[in-house]
């Protein structure tokens, strides 16, 4: 009679914390091209700034990729992907108890909120209401005056950002923040500042002129610590635009397409047939460079600003090389050149 085997349970699906420790360099993968951690770039086996050993494990993603231990540990508590890219792995929640813990500590916090948003839809004319703002504005004190050059380049401004976002909706906070010659991801707020020096002063006492409140988070993103008195009009007249006309939408909607749009698609539709929509970007929240030199950034797109809908996007397909360029200046990372 044959001897009993010991049963063994099944061996659990590869997650994203799965992975093959390497105990010597003759036991490294054949893909494990360099002779260091591609991220640290320290030498494996050798000894790093803390003079621990740098001890290298293959990731179970698609590629096999290799990286050392510590720059794993660094990368998974913050990241749940490959830090190359890869496609994800599923999370083993029932059979990973890292992967349980990650679940618990990001994706119900990831979930997207579910009101409704009140949103406004663009229109060309609101360059024209914002231009006999600015002049009631002239007339009613000196305060506001301004050259008329520098008036017909505002205007020229506001109907830019107007027609290049055409038949989208955005909501009222989010509309200020697009039209402000002085704020926003694709503006080099220094350059501007300076260029719009007249615009930058504070207004005094907005409420006995009907304007909203300065709002002491947006004052905080300027150097002076004040809220400029073109962007309290802007903001302004964004509120009372949302108050007259604005309408609900769903949370996760964006967008919208105009009658013109239909009646012109080739102006909306790139050579694949997909919308060509110049979604603003609110900001970078951090960004990746691949092993083949290009950048990656993980884009807050306007208006929503749940982390769930956070998008990895590449330097090549954003629109707008300001708003990469203005996060470069920002942390301190040199401009790379178009390629």
């Amino acid at each position: 009679m044959p001897p009993k085997r010991k049963a063994t349970a099944p061996a659990e699906p590869d997650c994203p914390h799965t992975i093959t420790r390497v105990r010597n360099k003759k036991a490294l993968p054949t893909n494990a091209e360099q002779d260091e951690c591609p991220i640290c770039l320290v030498e494996w086996f050798g000894k790093d700034a803390d003079g621990k050993t740098v001890r290298p494990i293959v990731m179970h993603c698609e590629a096999r990729h290799v990286i050392c231990k510590d720059c794993f540990n660094t990368h998974r508590a913050s990241h749940i992907a490959c830090p190359f890219r890869c496609p994800e792995l599923p999370l083993n929640i029932t059979g990973c108890e890292k992967c349980g813990e990650w679940s618990t500590a990001h994706i119900a916090a990831q979930q997207p909120a579910m009101p409704d948003k009140r949103v406004i839809s663009l229109r060309k004319d609101m360059a024209a209401e914002l231009a006999d703002e600015l002049t009631e504005l002239k007339d009613d004190s000196g305060f506001f005056k301004m050259s008329v050059a520098l008036k017909r380049e505002l205007v020229r401004y506001w109907r830019t950002v107007l027609e290049d976002h055409d038949a989208q909706y955005h909501r009222w906070h989010d509309l200020a923040l697009m039209l402000d010659p002085l704020r926003g991801s694709d503006v080099d707020q220094a350059a501007a500042l300076e260029k719009y020096a007249t615009l930058a002063k504070p207004m005094r006492n907005p409420r006995a002129r009907g304007y909203l409140p300065k709002n002491p988070d947006i004052a905080k993103s300027f150097p002076s610590g004040k809220e400029p008195w073109i962007t309290t009009m802007l903001r302004t007249m964004c509120k009372r635009w949302s108050d007259q006309f604005s309408v609900l939408v769903r949370h996760d909607l964006h967008g919208e397409i105009s009658e013109r749009a239909y009646r012109n698609l080739e102006l909306f539709m790139d050579d694949d047939e997909v919308w060509n929509d110049d979604w603003p970007v609110k900001q970078i929240v951090e960004h990746y460079v691949r092993p083949d030199g290009g950048w990656e950034y993980k884009v807050h797109w306007l208006g929503f600003d749940n982390p769930w809908w956070h998008q990895w996007t590449q330097r090549e397909e954003m629109k707008r090389s300001e708003v990469w360029k203005n996060y470069h200046r920002e942390k301190g990372l040199a401009i790379p050149e178009d390629k």
